[in-house]
């Protein structure tokens, strides 16, 4: 009876000095592909290939190294603030948004990055240039909306040269200078 706790409790030593081992043997692996891909993405940012450099990159961030996951933060970051500048409208404010979220972080994990302070501040610039645009080009949707209604066009539709209404008083809506329709 005897030993068969032993043997039991061997097999469960053995089990548990095997699953440290394998966690260990696990959180290696994660480590050696987060510098595969960190590797990949600096070649391809590189080449100028930006969106293979954002997606080999993104393997980096799981990597609980705060060395690899600060410059795959960083380097996503310029991959997608590089992505950005190529790109028009909604998808460039995207990707200048995204890049801004990451070169953040990577100043989390890397206080001392020294472009990353930087690489941020041309992100942060880059946001605010995109939102600038999207409101002139609001403002040049609603003027053309407002020119479609007739409503940027001479007199009453808001040329400053001429009064709203007559010098007279209020104009008075042809349909109802008789009064109401019953």
């Amino acid at each position: 009876m005897r030993t068969g706790f032993l043997a039991v409790g061997c097999v469960l030593f053995l089990g548990l000095g095997l699953s440290v081992g394998g966690w260990a043997f696990l959180a290696t692996l994660r480590e050696e592909g987060a510098l595969r891909h960190l590797r990949a993405g600096e070649e391809a940012l590189s080449r100028g290939d930006w969106a293979d450099a954002a997606a080999e990159l993104r393997g980096t961030l799981s990597s609980s190294d705060p060395a690899v996951g600060g410059a795959g933060h960083h380097n996503l970051g310029l991959a997608l603030l590089s992505s950005s500048l190529e790109a028009e409208g909604a998808e460039a404010l995207s990707h200048a948004r995204e890049a801004l979220v990451h070169l953040e972080e990577a100043l989390r994990l890397q206080p001392g990055l020294p472009p990353g302070a930087w690489n941020l501040e041309l992100a942060l610039r880059r946001v605010r240039e995109l939102q600038e645009e999207e409101v002139r080009k609001g403002t040049r949707e609603a003027q053309r909306l407002l020119a479609s209604f007739g409503l940027l066009e001479g007199g009453r539709q808001g040329d400053p040269r001429r009064p709203p209404f007559p010098a007279g008083g209020q104009e008075t809506i042809p349909a109802l200078e008789n009064g109401p329709p019953w």
